[in-house]
């Protein structure tokens, strides 16, 4: 097998005699026996063809490395200045503690816990636990908490948006272009390098590999391919591990497994439903409201699309269009037509809709670049009577729908879909 190749399992490992540990698709639960794979090759799935497990060269000294890379930067991001301006001889500047801090002496408390919780003690808690797993590896020495660790940074990682904050860093500052003089703070710089490394790392983020270092429990061995149903045996939804039908508690994460069945389809519709509720005053009301020299100027979700398109800022216009306008409501729809093909199922390919449900998962977070833009904003211009920006009662609905369709994304289980096109090719053959 050549290198940076990507195994087919299904293909080279059904029927084969020698027991190998089994890798459950979370997709589509197709059971595929685990090869072992040289240096920088991936397996993917032998039905669906989602990747796997990828084995990158010296993985743990490589996470080890960008995590003290991150925290580094990540105490240089909190450590200086990072944005200011002035207008009419008042300069006001902001660290990205000072962004928090600002926020809460505005009582402006939900919107700062949000701020609090996604700029720093999510990235600095999963950069510390991942630190600690990898520097544990590399000196191959077990140390105690690290199934705490790796259950930490296997349910924190979906919620990391230090990339999503980057933008909202730039589109802030072509706002705050047409009304001050911008100014560049150490911090900004530091937080651009850290988030570009922050990217990197999770690239190498696996989580697979994270648990099967922490313990010694191994999967079932299984000797040929099929559907896990087929087989009797379920995978764990956090650590991956394959086990008996039967088995309530998985042995080594000790969650509880979650079956796959049509009524977990009411969790994601009751999520759904929440969404379009919160969808619709978070764009009819405003979502910030900028004062200047005592003329107040309310602007909702659409208007300042409208105002950075008229500013000439075409490609971040562009962006928050598609970001927060776009995607909000193209992902409800989208996972409302998931929901339904799970019993209805028509000419669509089912790989076709596993591919839209990925692609759903993958670009929720980026919708909450607004909500980082109003924070920036409310914490940063704050002159009294010349000039201050304060959050809009639409701000909080916004957020809602962006946790909200994540978190139906992540209650939806996309091996109904596949269940759904195995029972209608079963009529079929009857």
């Amino acid at each position: 097998m050549a290198e940076s190749q990507t195994s087919q399992l299904c293909s080279e490992h059904n029927g084969v005699d020698e027991c190998q540990h089994a890798m459950i698709c979370p997709c589509c639960g197709w059971v595929n026996p685990l090869p072992n794979l040289k240096s920088e090759q991936s397996a993917s799935c032998g039905q669906c063809g989602y990747t796997l497990i990828q084995n990158h060269a010296q993985w743990p000294q490589r996470v080890l490395a960008l995590s003290v890379a991150c925290l580094c930067m990540f105490v240089a991001s909190v450590s200086f200045s990072l944005i200011g301006f002035s207008a009419k001889g008042a300069v006001q500047t902001i660290s990205l503690t000072d962004l928090v801090s600002v926020l809460f002496h505005q009582h402006y408390l939900a919107l700062a816990t949000i701020a609090l919780l996604l700029l720093i003690i999510l990235p600095l808690s999963f950069l510390i636990a991942l630190s600690y797993l990898a520097s544990s590896w590399v000196l191959q020495r077990r140390w105690p908490l690290t199934q705490s660790a790796a259950y930490w940074c296997s349910v924190v990682q979906p919620w990391l948006m230090v990339d999503v904050f980057v933008i909202a860093l730039l589109v802030s500052l072509i706002k705050l272009h047409s009304l001050a003089a911008i100014e560049l703070g150490y911090s900004f710089w530091a937080y651009c390098f850290f988030a570009v490394l922050f990217v990197k790392l999770l690239a190498l983020f696996d989580h697979h590999l994270l648990w099967s270092y922490c313990s010694d429990v191994t999967g079932k061995c299984v000797t040929e391919c099929a559907n896990e149903h087929e087989l009797s045996i379920k995978s764990c939804h956090l650590c991956g591990l394959s086990v008996e039908q039967d088995c309530g508690i998985c042995p080594r994460c000790h969650q509880h497994f979650k079956p796959v069945q049509r009524s977990s389809l009411k969790s994601t519709l009751a999520l759904l439903l929440a969404a379009t509720l919160m969808y619709i005053p978070a764009n009819y009301f405003p979502v910030m409201t900028t004062t200047f020299l005592g003329q107040a100027k309310e602007s909702t979700i659409m208007g300042g699309v409208l105002l950075l398109w008229q500013m000439g800022s075409y490609p971040v216009a562009l962006v928050i269009l598609i970001a927060s306008v776009f995607v909000p409501s193209a992902k409800i729809l989208s996972l409302l037509w998931l929901c339904w093909q799970c019993r209805e199922n028509d000419s669509c390919s089912v790989q076709m809709r596993q591919k839209l449900y990925l692609l759903t998962e993958f670009v929720g977070r980026w919708s909450m670049i607004d909500v980082f833009v109003v924070a920036l904003l409310s914490a940063l211009v704050q002159l009294g009577a010349l000039m201050n920006v304060t959050p809009g009662p639409a701000v909080l609905p916004f957020a809602s729908v962006v946790v909200l369709t994540m978190l139906a994304a992540k209650t939806f289980d996309p091996k109904l879909l596949w269940r759904t096109d195995l029972s209608k090719k079963e009529q079929v053959l009857e």
